[in-house]
């Protein structure tokens, strides 16, 4: 699972695997169904977060990255990808 930060206002995701914080779920918990693991649920319905919001995601979703929308939080992510998106913004 990898880390995220959102950049633009705000981002909706309608589908996959999310870790959230407690307070995070609460707030989502009509768009989210629990897993075994703790913190861990599958994202039933479209879900939003604001901009600031950090959260971990199992799968592909690199077209946020690459749009700027969302950033890669992970500790040893690529900041190639990051700083393209950045860039783009930017140029906007």
């Amino acid at each position: 699972m990898k880390d995220y930060i959102v950049e633009a206002d705000y981002v909706s995701i309608s589908s996959g695997i999310i870790k959230l914080t407690k307070e995070q779920a609460s707030a989502r918990d009509h768009a989210l169904e629990k897993t075994k693991e703790a913190g861990v649920y599958n994202i039933i319905a479209k879900t939003g977060f604001k901009k600031g919001e950090v959260f971990s995601y199992d799968g592909d979703i690199s077209f946020f990255v690459k749009s700027g929308v969302i950033f890669d939080a992970t500790p040893d992510a690529s900041s190639e990808e990051n700083s393209a998106a950045k860039d783009k913004k930017a140029a906007k």
